[in-house]
């Protein structure tokens, strides 16, 4: 009895003393309004939020300088490995830009607009992995960005396991509004020029309807690795730092011994299978991107393949966005989005070489090695080819420069939709089309115009000279 005595002493003192908090609260009510958050279908106020999600303000990508959606939230610590630069232009999805969150991956990372998918890029990076561009995203239009930092598979699907970025744009706008943005690099390099106007009439609260248009225009010069006054940025000869240039990627063409990779100034071997190579041409530094003075240990020719590669590609972009709302009565409301990008980007690869292993849909075709079809080799009648019989070669066409890469990509986009309130229910109904197309142009050396110029003495370019 008296532990039950003590008990409600307790209770009745905590109540007592609760009571005058209460009245002071309650004095003066906060009113929450209710949102949908990404990663919930359910409204809810922002502080029953149980999952991770930044807010991303317009005044915070406004202040931080960025010129696209992309550049800014590839600036965030959320992403990680797996995204897409602009500058990857040697890529199976070159030319698109695309975020990983927590680094798991495009794939992994959904991207909505307005909380609803927008059709993912016409390629997909490495053969496999599906992503969303977010070039052709427009950036003045954006009202604020969510970023869930968890997982939300179980209400999105497999694509969203890495986390959501919803990008959510202007619900209405009234007015006109201009802006233009000119710069470039310290280095005098990048011109970049940005256009965008947004003009809107309408006010939902007192006219009961809006639309407005959004367009933007961007364009940026390319810059090449060779234009760099930088000693430590796009140079494939790293002895200067102390390290070993020889036999890496950046510098092919390099000879040792049996070993050969495809060079400038021609490899050829003294058979197929066994025997040294030896140089076609005297390794000069009239050969273009020939690195100087020599690599030690380098019986070959060696070039630099930075001083052919982009470092940030040519682009030319522009975006449209419309979208009109209608007041229907209560909360009801009635609306339609239209969205229209394209987005064309040009640069420069490492220059092509005699056909060695090509992989592609039709499976694995090795050239220079035999594997699935006829081997490429140097006829014996060819007149770079010493030895009187055929034999293996390897060559780089430098004196066709880089291998150009153009890639151009429309996406369109439709919405109709009505949401609302009834019967206690929140009612969100919306009717998407979706669609990106992509052109892409490679400067290529042709098959079967190698075969004829090396391996066939019936053809009129037979003997081409390496």
């Amino acid at each position: 009895m008296k532990l039950n005595r003590l008990s409600l002493a307790i209770a009745t003192a905590l109540a007592t003393f609760a009571l005058p908090t209460l009245a002071q609260q309650n004095s003066d009510p906060q009113q929450l309004g209710r949102v949908v958050v990404t990663g919930s279908n359910i409204k809810r106020i922002d502080a029953e939020g149980a999952n991770p999600v930044l807010q991303i303000s317009k005044e915070d990508i406004s202040n931080s300088g960025k010129a696209t959606l992309t550049e800014y939230l590839q600036s965030l610590s959320l992403d990680g490995q797996g995204s897409l630069p602009t500058g990857f232009g040697n890529g199976f999805a070159a030319g698109a830009t695309a975020i990983s969150l927590r680094g798991l991956g495009a794939n992994a990372t959904l991207v909505l607009v307005n909380g609803r998918r927008l059709a993912p890029y016409p390629r997909a990076d490495d053969f496999q992995k599906m992503f969303t561009d977010l070039s052709t995203i427009p950036l003045e239009a954006v009202e604020r960005i969510e970023v869930l930092k968890d997982g939300a598979s179980a209400i999105y699907g497999s694509d969203a396991l890495a986390g959501v970025v919803n990008i959510i744009l202007r619900r209405n706008f009234t007015g006109a509004l201009g802006k233009i943005e000119a710069g470039r690099s310290q280095d005098g390099l990048g011109g970049r020029v940005k256009a965008a106007v947004t003009v809107g009439a309408g006010d939902l609260a007192k006219d009961k309807w809006n639309v407005f248009v959004n367009f933007e225009a961007q364009k940026n010069d390319e810059v090449h690795y060779r234009d760099l006054d930088r000693e430590w940025i796009g140079k494939g000869d790293v002895r200067p730092w102390g390290y070993d240039a020889f036999q890496t990627q950046w510098t092919p063409g390099w000879r040792s011994g049996n070993s050969a990779s495809p060079s400038v100034a021609g490899h050829v071997r003294d058979g197929t299978t066994s025997g040294a190579y030896q140089l076609i041409s005297p390794c000069t530094s009239a050969l273009p991107g020939v690195v100087q003075p020599a690599i030690a240990g380098d019986q070959g020719c060696s070039h630099d393949v930075g001083q052919f590669r982009s470092f940030q590609p040519s682009l030319k972009g522009m975006n449209l966005f419309g979208r009109g709302t209608v007041a229907l009565g209560g909360d009801w409301e009635a609306f339609a989005e239209l969205s229209y990008g394209q987005n064309k980007t040009g640069f420069d690869v490492s220059p092509l070489g005699a056909h060695g292993t090509i992989v592609g849909p039709y499976g694995l075709r090795g050239y220079g090695t035999g594997i699935n079809v006829p081997e490429l080799t140097l006829a014996a009648t060819h007149p770079d080819n010493p030895f009187g019989k055929p034999v293996r070669f390897r060559y780089t066409f430098g004196e066709f420069g880089a291998q150009r890469r153009t890639n151009d990509v429309d996406v369109a986009r439709i919405m109709v939709g009505t949401k609302g309130t009834a019967a206690g229910w929140d009612l969100d109904a919306g009717l998407v089309h979706s669609e990106s197309k992509l052109d892409q142009t490679y400067t290529l050396v042709r098959t079967q115009g190698v075969i004829d110029a090396f391996n066939n003495p019936a053809s009129a370019t037979f003997g081409y000279r390496m």
